[in-house]
């Protein structure tokens, strides 16, 4: 029962170990640039696509659903736009962008960190001298860090724009009633 309680705080406490272990060779990162660029693209670029993809679909529906929801006369069609931006922009940019660099881009790092722990390529970067940590965890937190706002950009960019294109062509608002 009690280990039970305890194991949620254990893995609470390595997961903060390893962290404090990562940041604590930020002075490292100068060594290790090149790594750090490599998985900015690995985990922001390559994610690009998806995200919008995803946010295309949300924006469309979202407009769709509020211009259906408020279709009465007493309700001006601007207010569609009022709604789908903000709607975006603070709740569903950040989630969609938040599901993808944690789908997508965790399970990458899960499986490649996993395959370098199986075949001992871990245990070679540690005979060499090298900090495995800040060599291969350092890079890929600070590119999560760094490329996560720039997904949450294009989410936002995306979404809303579809948004206003999804308004425009479905014949429910014109873009200049959308961005009242």
């Amino acid at each position: 029962m009690i280990d039970a309680l305890l194991s949620p705080l254990r893995a609470v406490g390595k997961y903060a170990i390893l962290m404090g272990r990562a940041f604590a060779s930020v002075d490292e990162i100068r060594i290790y640039w090149k790594n750090l660029f490599i998985q900015m693209v690995r985990i922001g670029i390559d994610s690009v696509p998806i995200v919008a993809l995803a946010a295309a679909f949300s924006g469309a529906v979202l407009t769709v659903q509020t211009a259906y929801q408020l279709e009465t006369p007493f309700i001006p069609k601007t207010i569609i736009g009022s709604i789908v931006a903000p709607s975006i922009m603070l709740e569903l940019g950040v989630v969609i962008a938040g599901f993808i660099l944690a789908g997508r881009v965790g399970a990458r790092i899960a499986a490649e960190l996993g395959t370098m722990r199986v075949s001992e390529q871990i245990d070679a970067l540690e005979a060499m001298g090298l900090n495995s940590i800040g060599f291969l965890v350092l890079p890929r937190v600070l590119a999560g860090l760094i490329m996560f706002p720039v997904l949450y950009v294009v989410s936002c960019v995306v979404g809303i724009g579809t948004g206003i294109f999804t308004g425009h062509i479905g014949g429910f608002l014109s873009v200049s009633e959308f961005l009242k």
